[in-house]
């Protein structure tokens, strides 16, 4: 399971009533568009906001893309870099700064919905962003999305009782082990 979607499905587990208002959304938009098309996905503001929302909290890039050796002496403010040191920029930072975010450190899809954007494009970088963002993030949202609906629309869900979230920085930021799940066929 791809990262936004099995992130996505634990945060849904974790809040019950953005569930909830994800299967209105489904059987609203999803169910009533036979056969599903990517017009019909695109309609789903609230299951859009839930991936946003998710991969600001869950930045599958994490701490980092890499360190990078300083090719030469730099000065940044105060901060003095020499050649040959390693740097490295932590790139979920800014997806908790209050700077960007209110209640930053809240599972909050609406705040997608009150306002769809950021202020400074370097603050939500699931995909990274300028000209060297990933050019495969529309096709991967769209999977995501039939992934999802399908997903919610055949089976209720919750965590394993007592499972704790462990989050790890390995090829991609995420949980440190598998996402336990009891799966009961809906209906």
């Amino acid at each position: 399971m791809s990262h936004v979607v099995s992130m996505s499905l634990y945060a849904l587990t974790q809040h019950p009533e953005t569930l909830k208002k994800l299967r209105d959304e489904i059987q609203e938009i999803y169910e009533k568009d036979t056969p599903v098309t990517i017009e019909t996905l695109n309609k789903m503001n609230w299951l859009a906001a839930i991936l946003k929302e998710t991969l600001r909290m869950y930045n599958p890039t994490g701490a980092g893309a890499g360190f990078r050796m300083a090719s030469k002496d730099h000065q940044i403010g105060d901060i003095q870099i020499k050649k040959g040191t390693m740097v490295g920029a932590c790139l979920i930072y800014d997806s908790f700064h209050s700077k960007y975010f209110d209640d930053a450190f809240e599972y909050n899809p609406q705040r997608w919905i009150d306002k769809p954007t950021v202020n400074e494009s370097y603050a939500y970088t699931p995909f990274w962003a300028g000209p060297r963002n990933c050019i495969g993030q529309h096709m991967a949202l769209i999977e995501a999305k039939a992934v999802i609906c399908e997903f919610v629309r055949a089976f209720d869900f919750e965590m394993i009782k007592g499972y704790k979230l462990k989050l790890t920085n390995k090829k991609a930021y995420g949980p440190a082990d598998s996402l336990p799940m009891t799966l009961t066929l809906r209906k």
